[in-house]
């Protein structure tokens, strides 16, 4: 599993179980691996000009950067233009 999201979810939804879910997946021998880089995104850690400038984004359609910087900031960037 990579992200946490769902454990997240999980508690918010019904804390009493999550104790219960979080000892199957120990149980099950299952892990969580998460992606850091995503992390340090959604923590709002790595300044939007430093994204903007990451390696490879010149080959990510500006639709799709543009609804990243709408789930991200709030930023409807089609409506600035």
């Amino acid at each position: 599993m990579e992200h946490i999201e769902p454990f997240i979810g999980l508690y918010l939804y019904d804390s009493t179980r999550y104790a219960a879910a979080m000892t199957m997946f120990v149980e099950k021998r299952l892990w969580s691996c998460p992606d850091l880089y995503w992390y340090l995104i959604y923590g709002y850690q790595i300044p939007k000009q430093n994204l903007q400038a990451s390696p490879g984004i010149e080959y990510v359609s500006k639709d799709l950067v543009a609804r990243w910087e709408k789930d991200l900031y709030g930023i409807d960037s089609a409506a600035l233009k």
